[in-house]
């Protein structure tokens, strides 16, 4: 039985497009600068301070160790990591923090393919049931 799964990454800002924000800036330059929308709005305070979550990756090297020296290797993709900015009630950026370690609980969810159930279950009864019966009624 053969089966596929199609994963979806949220959108996420490149590194080099993290690198080129800062403080100052409003906050539609910043998100034109990354190119993605926040993935979700972290806090909201009562003097209308907004702390945004966006995703982006960072970059890895990649070397073998008995070969390579330090300087050398290739560049992948490494983990996803949260960039957490603050902007005040004016909309202008005036924190700007990197975070490893956050993990959205909100956003964790267990997905139950149904439709793999099913097609997994419409295999069983239609191929390998029937087979199993023509083996067993030869013998």
């Amino acid at each position: 039985m053969l089966s596929s799964c199609i994963v979806q990454h949220a959108k996420y800002a490149d590194f080099d497009s993290v690198q080129s924000v800062t403080t100052g800036m409003h906050i539609s330059q910043l998100q034109d600068s990354l190119g993605v929308e926040p993935d979700y709005v972290k806090h909201i305070t009562d003097s209308g301070t907004v702390v945004y979550a966006y995703k982006y990756r960072l970059c890895e090297v990649k070397r073998i160790p008995i070969i390579m020296k330090k300087n050398s290797g290739w560049e992948t993709e490494g983990p996803f990591v949260d960039l957490l900015v603050t902007a005040n009630a004016n909309g202008m950026v005036t924190h700007i923090e990197t975070c490893t370690t956050c993990i959205d609980k909100e956003n964790k969810t267990t997905i139950i393919d149904f439709d793999g159930i099913a097609r997994g279950l419409t295999t069983l009864v239609t191929v390998t049931l029937p087979a199993l019966l023509v083996f067993l009624s030869r013998n």
